[in-house]
């Protein structure tokens, strides 16, 4: 959404008969959102929200960022637009699983998607990484919560499976 040229291909591809959605931080969103409702072929957004509270959020995130991305939603709510939210498991986060999905369903989420944290060096000295038992019991979780939520709740790819053939859907 930063692309100085966005509001050029996002028309190109409206015009093009092709379906799309957009992954946002929410930071510019709100300026978009009106745009992006009247286009053919937007489907809706997902933005990444490492926490159910600012606190969390922000702490991962930057200051203020919860705030852009509750009026991202807001911006979504008032336009009648699809959301859904996106949140990377860590060691400082993995406590707000359940009450992610709880705050999605309130502000009236189409679902969560819960991902992986990409290593590198940050996230390695940052005390962000989980052991593979620890991913293994948040994913169990995951798909406890996802058996009883009122929206849709899975995993991005990546995440393990015991399956001889990976799935691609949700859990």
């Amino acid at each position: 959404t930063l692309h100085r040229s966005f509001d050029l291909v996002v028309q190109m591809v409206s015009d093009g008969g092709y379906t799309f959605s957009l992954v946002t931080n929410g930071s510019t969103f709100p300026k978009l959102s009106s745009m992006l409702r009247s286009c053919n072929g937007f489907t809706g957004v997902t933005f990444s929200l490492d926490g159910a509270t600012a606190a969390i959020h922000d702490a991962l995130r930057g200051d203020g960022s919860y705030r852009r991305v509750m009026r991202a939603v807001s911006s979504c709510v008032a336009r009648n637009i699809a959301f859904t939210f996106n949140m990377v498991l860590t060691a400082k986060n993995c406590h707000e699983i359940e009450s992610l999905v709880t705050t999605a369903s309130k502000l009236g989420a189409s679902g969560v998607r819960f991902g992986e944290l990409m290593f590198d060096p940050r996230a390695l000295q940052g005390g962000l990484s989980l052991t593979a038992e620890e991913r293994r019991a948040e994913e169990a979780k995951i798909r406890g919560i996802s058996n009883t939520a009122s929206l849709p709740v899975g995993m991005a790819p990546g995440h393990y499976s015991s399956k001889p053939f990976f799935p691609c859907g949700p859990l």
